[in-house]
């Protein structure tokens, strides 16, 4: 019993070694890197959209290829949504905790496809 537990395990190992259990990913393919810029509350105005600061923020970052704006437990809305659109790389949106809602977040992603909204 113990022989063929090991023989099993054996064989799993040796798939492994030899390439047999692949992810979808092709091995040439890179991550891409990305530069998040962190929001804080003060960079956000009462209605919950950006400040002159918090655009000044996400422009000073906004020429790297992959941009991820990170408000963390900050109460931003939906107002600061086209603040952001303004950047095309911006690819993520990690909104937990704010009050971005889900029909402002759908409304969003009609003309901008390719960010990805967290809420």
């Amino acid at each position: 019993m113990v022989r063929k537990m090991l023989a099993g395990v054996l064989v799993v190992v040796g798939a492994l070694l030899s390439g047999g259990c692949k992810d979808d990913k092709p091995a040439h393919a890179a991550a891409v890197p990305t530069t998040a810029v962190p929001i804080s509350s003060a960079d956000l105005k009462p209605d919950g959209s950006l400040t002159d600061g918090g655009v000044s923020k996400i422009a000073a970052q906004s020429a790297a290829p992959h941009v991820t704006v990170v408000f963390s437990r900050v109460p931003v809305s939906d107002r600061a949504l086209p603040q952001i659109a303004k950047f095309p790389n911006v690819k993520r949106i990690d909104a937990a905790g704010g009050r971005i809602t889900a029909a402002g977040a759908e409304k969003f992603k009609q003309t901008n496809p390719d960010v990805d909204v967290a809420r």
